[in-house]
This record gives C-alpha cells, sequence and structure tokens, in this order.
C-alpha cells in the first residue's frame, strides 16, 4: 500500500476551505479478457514475437494504472506508479499519467474523511498536455460548449467507489485530472483502475498478425504507434458517440452497426465510421493489428466505401460476403458513373462534395477523379471476382480508360508538374497535395513515368521541418493526405524521400512532449501547435483535434508494402509482391498472415560488397512476383541476382524502366521460402 497525503487550499466564490488529499497507490492486478460479456475472438498470442515487442505500445492486461501523479498548478511530479512517498503541497488538483493513450472506463475506490454540507471528486480527460485541466479536452461535437468533467458527489464520510457511467465512457486519453469540491473536504484515494475498452473481442491486446523490424528505431516506433492508434480505434459498436451532442459532459454509447468490433476514426472523437479514413487504415489494420472489423456503412463518401470493400476482400478472400452486396455495389457504381459530365469527361461532385476537410471541395476536383478511376478499376477486379458474366469488368474498365485519358488531358499542368486541382470554372491555379498525390497511388499516372517523377519532386516543395504543408488547406499538416504522399513516392521508387517525411512528420509527433507519444494525431499546424482546421470546420477549438486517428496511419502499410517490399496481390494472397526499397535502411524484416498462413521476409544489406540478401516464405498455395532494381552486388560473376544460390538470367525474364534509366527485372516464385540476393 502506498501513502500519498496532500493538502492544500481551496478557494470557493464564498468561503475559504482546506481540501485534502490523502492518496493510497495499490498496484493494479493484472488480467485478460475480453471487454466486458464481449466474446473473445481473437488470437491468444502474436503471431510472430521477437525484439520488437518491446516497440508495441499495447498494455498486457486489459485494466492498467497510471504510471505518475503531477500537481496541476506547478506541473511538479508527486509520485511514481508504484512507490511511497510523502509530499504536502498547496496544491489542489493533480493530473494522473498513464504514459500513453488509453480509454474506457475509470473506478476509483475512495474514503471521505471529512466533508461539511455535500462534496465532489471531479474527473476531466485530456489526450494532450496542453488541455490538462478542470474540462475535459473537445469531444462532444459541440464546440462551444466544453465537455467539462463528471463528478463523483458524496454527503457523509464513509468509502466510496466510484464507477463512471457507461454512457460518460472516455474513448481517448492519456491525461486524468482528479480534483475536489466543497467545504472541508478529507478524501483519500485508495485505488485508481481503468477498464480498457477497445480491441472489445481481444483477450490478449499485444496478439498482432504483423510486425516490423528494422535497423532504424525511430521508423520501428512509428510503425508500432500506428498499428497502436488502430487497436484503440477498434470499438465495440454500442460504445460509438451520439448525436446530436448531449447537453452536458459527453456521450458514448451511440450504435454503429452490427457485431463485436467496429472500425471508427477516432479514439476520442468522433468514434464514427468514416469510409475515407479507412482508406488508410483498412490496409494499415490489416499489415500490423490483423483487424479488418466493419467500416462499410457510410454514405457521403461512397467512392471510398466501394474502396474500402475492395480491399476488405483482397485481404479476407470473403467473396460470399462480396456476393451478398454486388447489388447494392452495382447500385453505388451506376451512380459514380452518373457523375461524370458527358461534356467534358470528368467527375462532378457539385452533389456530393463532401471530403476530408480541405477547403473549396467542389466541381472537377482533382483528387475526386483519382477516386473514380481507382473504384472503376477495383471494381472491374471485384466483378471478376464475384465472377461477373455481364460483361460489368470491361465496362468499368473502359470507362476508368476514358476518364484517366480526360485527367490527364484536362488537369496535367506540364509547367508546375503537377495536377491542377480543378476545371474550367472551378481552377483557382492550385496544385493540391490529394489529387497529386493519389495520381500516384491510384495508377493514374505511373510512379516511374515522367509525370510520376515529375509530380513526386513537385510534392517535396511543400515540406515543411514537421512535414508537408497541404496547399489546399494552408498552414496545416494532414497526416491523411501525407499518408497517400509517402505512398506516391515509394511508388515513384524514390524510397528516401517517403522515409525522411515519415521521420520528419511523425517523427515529430511520436517524440512531442506534449502528445501522447504513443500513437498518430489526426492533424496540425505548421507552427507546431495542435489546432488542426481550427479555421475549416472546427470553430478555433484546437483542444477537439484527435490524437489517435486512424487515417493518419500510412507509414504502416508503406513500410511494409514498399521499404519491406511485401504486399498481397490476390485474393487472401493466393498471390503476392517482393518488390523491397531500402532507401538508407541496412536491416528489415517483417510480416503478417492471412487465411492461407505467414506471411514474412526479411533482408539485409552488406555494405561492404553492396549485396542485399534477402529471404522469403509465404504459404505454398502462394505465388510471390519479385521485383529487384539491378542491384550493386559485387560477388556475383555473371548475373544480376540469384535465386535459391541459383544465378538468374536476366535475359529471359521481364524488365521495365524505371526513374534515371534504371532497370526492374520480375520473375514469379513458387510457394514456401526462398533466399535472393541482389
Amino acid at each position: 500500500m502506498y501513502m500519498l497525503p496532500i493538502m492544500a487550499p481551496y478557494i470557493h466564490p464564498h468561503l475559504f476551505v482546506y481540501v485534502t488529499w490523502l492518496l493510497t497507490l495499490t498496484r493494479c492486478v493484472s488480467a485478460r479478457g475480453c471487454w466486458r460479456d464481449t466474446p473473445c475472438s481473437g488470437l491468444e498470442k502474436a503471431v510472430y514475437t521477437g525484439e520488437w515487442d518491446a516497440n508495441n505500445f499495447a498494455p498486457e492486461s486489459r485494466n492498467v494504472a497510471p504510471l505518475a501523479i503531477y500537481s496541476l498548478q506547478t506541473g511538479r511530479k508527486i509520485a511514481t506508479w508504484p512507490g511511497r512517498f510523502n509530499t504536502t503541497s498547496y496544491d489542489t488538483d493533480i493530473y494522473l499519467d498513464f504514459g500513453k493513450e488509453v480509454g474506457g472506463i475509470v473506478t476509483i475506490e475512495y474514503s471521505v474523511h471529512s466533508v461539511a454540507g455535500s462534496g465532489a471528486l471531479g474527473l476531466a480527460f485530456s489526450e494532450a498536455k496542453n488541455w490538462v485541466g478542470r474540462n475535459s479536452d473537445s469531444s462532444n461535437g459541440y464546440y462551444a460548449q466544453p465537455d467539462g468533467a463528471i463528478y463523483s458527489t458524496f454527503s457523509h464520510t464513509g468509502n466510496f467507489t466510484y464507477v463512471m457511467p457507461l454512457e460518460n465512457l472516455r474513448g481517448g486519453f492519456r491525461y486524468l485530472t482528479l480534483f475536489l469540491q466543497g467545504d472541508r473536504v478529507s478524501v483519500s484515494i485508495r485505488n485508481v483502475n481503468l477498464e480498457l475498452s477497445f480491441q472489445p473481442t481481444w483477450s490478449n491486446l499485444r496478439a498482432y498478425q504483423g510486425y516490423f523490424h528494422s535497423n532504424d528505431d525511430l521508423l520501428n516506433k512509428i510503425w508500432y504507434s500506428g498499428a497502436y492508434t488502430l487497436q484503440v480505434n477498434a470499438i465495440h459498436p454500442s460504445t460509438g458517440r451520439t448525436w446530436p451532442p448531449p447537453s452536458t459532459a459527453w456521450q458514448n454509447n451511440g450504435h454503429l452497426g452490427p457485431g463485436n468490433t467496429i472500425n471508427v476514426d477516432g479514439a476520442k472523437r468522433d468514434r464514427t465510421v468514416w469510409p475515407g479514413d479507412m482508406g488508410v487504415a483498412g490496409p494499415a489494420s490489416f499489415y500490423s493489428t490483423g483487424a479488418l472489423g466493419t467500416h462499410y456503412n457510410h454514405y457521403t463518401t461512397f467512392r471510398w466505401t466501394m474502396i474500402g470493400l475492395y480491399n476488405y476482400i483482397l485481404y479476407s478472400g470473403d467473396v460470399e460476403f462480396l456476393t451478398s452486396y454486388w447489388g447494392k455495389y452495382n447500385l453505388a457504381m451506376k451512380l459514380v458513373l452518373d457523375q461524370i459530365d458527358p461534356n467534358v469527361g470528368l467527375m462532378d461532385i457539385t452533389r456530393y462534395p463532401n471530403d476530408w476537410g480541405r477547403f473549396n471541395s467542389y466541381g472537377y476536383l482533382a483528387s475526386a477523379q483519382m477516386l473514380a478511376y481507382h473504384t472503376l478499376v477495383t471494381g472491374a477486379t471485384l466483378a471478376t471476382w464475384v465472377d461477373d458474366r455481364t460483361g460489368l469488368s470491361e465496362s468499368w474498365l473502359q470507362s476508368a480508360s476514358r476518364l484517366r485519358d480526360a485527367v490527364n488531358e484536362k488537369l496535367w499542368d506540364a509547367q508546375a508538374g503537377a495536377f491542377k486541382d480543378n476545371y474550367g470554372p472551378y481552377d483557382t491555379g492550385l496544385h493540391p497535395q490529394d489529387g497529386n498525390s493519389l495520381a500516384i497511388v491510384f495508377g493514374v499516372v505511373e510512379g516511374t513515368g515522367e509525370k510520376g517523377q515529375a509530380i513526386s519532386s513537385w510534392l517535396t516543395e511543400n515540406w515543411t521541418p514537421i512535414g508537408p504543408e497541404s496547399p489546399e488547406l494552408p498552414g496545416e499538416v494532414s497526416p491523411f493526405i501525407a499518408s497517400f504522399e509517402i505512398q506516391a513516392h515509394l511508388l515513384a521508387r524514390q524510397p528516401q524521400r517517403a522515409l525522411d517525411l515519415i521521420r520528419t512528420s511523425w517523427g515529430w509527433y511520436l517524440y512531442n512532449e506534449q502528445g501522447t507519444q504513443s500513437t498518430m494525431i489526426e492533424g496540425y499546424l505548421t507552427d507546431g501547435t495542435f489546432g488542426y482546421r481550427h479555421d475549416a470546420g472546427y470553430e478555433e477549438n484546437y483542444s477537439y483535434t484527435s490524437h489517435a486517428h486512424g487515417w493518419s496511419t500510412g507509414p504502416v502499410t508503406a513500410l511494409t508494402e514498399q521499404a519491406l517490399g511485401l504486399s498481397i496481390t490476390g485474393l487472401a494472397g493466393t498471390t503476392c509482391r517482393f518488390a523491397p526499397q531500402l532507401g538508407d535502411l541496412k536491416d528489415v524484416q517483417g510480416g503478417f498472415a492471412t487465411r492461407l498462413g505467414k506471411y514474412r521476409a526479411e533482408l539485409h544489406l552488406n555494405v561492404t560488397t553492396g549485396c542485399v540478401l534477402a529471404e522469403v516464405e509465404v504459404p505454398r498455395e502462394a505465388t510471390t512476383e519479385i521485383v529487384l532494381p539491378a542491384g550493386s552486388c559485387q560477388t556475383h560473376q555473371s548475373s544480376l541476382f540469384l535465386v535459391d544460390g541459383e544465378e538468374v538470367d536476366v535475359n529471359v525474364i521481364d524488365a521495365t524502366y524505371g526513374p534515371g534509366g534504371t532497370v526492374l527485372y520480375s520473375t514469379q516464385l513458387s510457394g514456401g521460402k526462398h533466399t535472393i540476393e541482389y
């Protein structure tokens, strides 16, 4: 038992009173289990274990305790958890630091030793240190009304146990402020426990299906902060944010959909399904936690919903699910095609202008064209998977081709080396980060081609010391759009640009002492403050920014698919690709799993010989396409690379040209384990 007495004056509006804190801290009993009565369906242990486990932010128990206690008035650390400390000060309020993003239901056991009349124990929450205090950071959606605090009231002495009401579940926070109200109140806090509510069907919160590890510790931690962000955003469907906002505090007992887990945009807020966010979060979830969840039920960004469905079927191989929704999918595709202006050849989004929060989202928006193109192309693939015999695949591919031609004809600005944001009367002369990044990511232009190289170079002109400023949202950094930018650089085979951007932007936030130091932020300003979209919808409410947002987790996918180079290309991994891009990395390994089994790769660069030795292992049912550059290995006599110790004749395999005249060679390998040297 750990005793911490604190005495302090508390100024009531009408009288001078003393409030006494006496904290009795006990160790939290380690316990694993699923969220309340939710059936368990997660793995009992991680698919891959090793030294990389040290970077996993997920707690070992569903019940956690704070790490340290601080004075709110002075910021001075009063105690660590657990420990014996005897401290007396004139500070009234304290705040508890859990050391990382957490979320759930707090239980406080306390004893009231004296009270004149009535009193209350107040609880307030914050993700960032900036907003520690008696008012929680903003989450309820009513910007002008603070979330405030919740209270456990008492009017007599005795022992009390306060359990937060389920509707007041706090989905995301790092800091918990405790404060007392009343006259001549003396309270001892016997225990503080947090029951984590995220990833409700997992008994072991560290049982990831994927992993990543390299010689760069910062990149490793960034990958795992992305995985943990996705985890805290996987919630029970009965714990969504309600709408409209409550008149006081916040309310998280809204019903979001079927099942036992649903992937939402943010842990603190909105706790709502936004398919655009899942364009990043879906693939990242697959490669890290392996929990795809349910996230295809929002209409306003329906093209992202259609792309999300493609991603889900690709990773899961669940063609039966696709078949059950094929009729509705066809209706959605008709709506996509109906929005293409026959006189211009571009999609006109005037009727459905919703977007990710940028300015000027209307007309023939470039990003909407890229989304529509990818929707048509992936739709054609879905048509083959569902065994459509009506010619939909060919028809949609033809429509995609016409749209791509129109985009390149009407939106490309050769002088700038980038696509314009809009066309005709909507053209403001702006060149966007979103549309240009998506042009490469979705294949409207080839990343290794002339336009792709120009776009990759142009994107770097927006870089600041802490991330890329978005021209379509000036003064702000959007990790959502930057997630596509890093993919664009990698598809342009400019890995160093991508790695540098990940370190600069995501690394800046991960090591920012004001943040969660465990998750990925929704966005921030180029001056380093957290007021994302303060002037673009959030009504100057800086504390409304989400500090655990799934749409920011692009580095997870980029590092796995492109740096490590291992990605899924066929249903449930029946085909995959190994196309590593090390940049300045020397050692990289990682893996993931599908229903077919485990996929893993490992690469080591010999800096003396310039040779890269790689090992790839996939299920025997899978076929692997390898894509490799000529390399600079000095040990080979007559071949550019070796497979399983045998020289490969590059004259009989496929070759394409990459940037700067480099040659990329590709060939097919059967399932199982292979060694490659290049």
